[in-house]
């Protein structure tokens, strides 16, 4: 045998034992790997490395592009490499919870492209049909095969050293047994002279209802509203939000058990009143406490729909202004500064100075309830006290209240507003 030969022969066996003692496996795709929370305000919350495999997951390549149509699409992007091999393919597949990957996916590109059901139940994890379209690919280019399965099996490629596909998780999660997460697993596949696969890549996805906010609540006491600028998810048109109302009651308790506010429940993000509403009809002196309260009803998960509250905001009225508007040796009349032309009423009472104590209950009392003719929210806007005693000081004082027992007197339990400033009426001698 010819040296230059034997020389070939032995670069040749070095050259071999060289390639079979590095794995193809661990440069099939870029080194590095992020987690990235996906919610339904279309961030990315954390971006902080949590394994070093075979991926690089970019905080902008986990986006929810579309919530609208129910659907629930998140996309999924990186970088890969393919080493010159054409003949590549991306496997995916995704759980209905992130805690046990022993049980079936319910969606994978080994399967078809169409969500399927392994177990032969309903994918009431999922909450997607079985057969509706569940992963396509979004970047590169895709490899599409009709082998031996009843539907098509489509999987994304590695293409210029990228690649990107979207998936349809379904309902928000609030399984202990299968974990409050989505879990995405994939790795890629090349088969040119044998099948070579990368390490399992795996995206933990957190499909979370975000709280709304009630930003401001600014009270307009001459209009006797609140307007409040509330801040909710605005793609996702399917969350019904409700906002409730405490206030200030009169009785034993300082404060109402919050109530639905008519005219606003239940709005979406498709009303504009959703984000800009005015509470209005507010009764004077009332203080009112609002918040917001989100439900998602289309993918709810069993048992219960998935609620979050905003935090709260006061929105306070301003107590009447009382004034003096002229008196005989027997009467008084009066009149508000302020009217306020909503289902209000009002409740009038003298006692000695200071006796109001500028609150829900006399600092002094028994005040003495008085009987006025008139009303001060309705033409001609003074209210009149009769009966009384010539050449005598009397001091005055009203408070609001929405009268829902119908029995003209402030009660327990009903919308009762702080006592006025107190006005002093002195009737002249006869």
């Amino acid at each position: 045998m010819k040296p230059s030969f034997l020389f070939v022969l032995i670069a040749l066996y070095f050259g071999l034992l060289y390639g079979c003692s590095n794995p193809v496996a661990e440069s099939l795709l870029t080194n590095g790997s992020t987690k990235c929370d996906v919610t339904t305000n279309i961030s990315c919350l954390t971006t902080d490395p949590v394994t070093t495999s075979a991926l690089v997951i970019t905080p902008e390549s986990l986006n929810v592009t579309a919530n609208v149509d129910k659907g629930d699409t998140v996309e999924i992007t990186g970088t890969c490499t393919d080493q010159g091999r054409r003949k590549n393919r991306i496997l995916v597949e995704v759980f209905a919870g992130d805690l046990n990957e022993a049980v079936n996916p319910y969606i994978s590109t080994d399967e078809g492209s169409k969500c399927f059901d392994p177990t032969g139940a309903p994918l009431t994890s999922a909450g997607i049909a079985t057969g509706a379209n569940c992963f396509w690919v979004t970047k590169g280019i895709g490899l599409t095969e009709d082998a031996s399965g009843p539907a098509p099996r489509t999987y994304p490629q590695c293409h210029n050293g990228q690649f990107g596909f979207s998936v349809r998780l379904g309902k928000i999660l609030q399984d202990t047994g299968l974990g409050l997460n989505y879990l995405v697993r994939l790795k890629l596949r090349t088969e040119e002279g044998g099948i070579t696969e990368s390490p399992l890549v795996r995206v933990v996805i957190s499909r979370k209802l975000t709280p709304p906010s009630v930003d401001t609540a600014i009270a307009d006491p001459l209009a006797f509203k609140c307007t409040l600028k509330n801040s909710i998810a605005r793609f996702n048109q399917n969350i019904s939000y409700v906002l409730s109302k405490s206030f200030t009651i009169f009785g034993t308790t300082m404060q109402s058990v919050p109530t639905p506010v008519t005219g606003y429940n239940p709005l979406t993000s498709a009303n504009v009143s959703a984000f800009d509403f005015d509470d209005l009809g507010l009764v004077d002196g009332v203080s009112y406490s609002y918040s917001l309260t989100g439900t998602d009803l289309n993918f709810a998960y069993a048992p219960t729909a998935p609620t979050a509250i905003s935090n709260t905001l006061t929105c306070k009225m301003s107590n009447p202004i009382l004034q003096p508007a002229g008196q005989t040796a027997t009467t008084c009349a009066l009149t508000l500064k302020y009217a306020n032309f909503g289902s209000v009423k009002y409740q009038v009472a003298s006692g000695g100075p200071n006796w109001t104590g500028g609150g829900l209950t006399p600092s002094n009392p028994p005040p003495i309830v008085r009987t006025c003719t008139g009303a001060f929210n309705a033409a001609p806007y003074t209210c009149t006290i009769t009966g009384l005693t010539p050449s005598t000081s009397y001091v005055f004082a009203t408070r609001a209240y929405r009268d829902t027992n119908g029995n003209n007197n402030p009660d327990v339990g009903e919308e009762v507003g702080y006592w006025s400033n107190e006005s002093t009426c002195v009737t002249p001698a006869t």
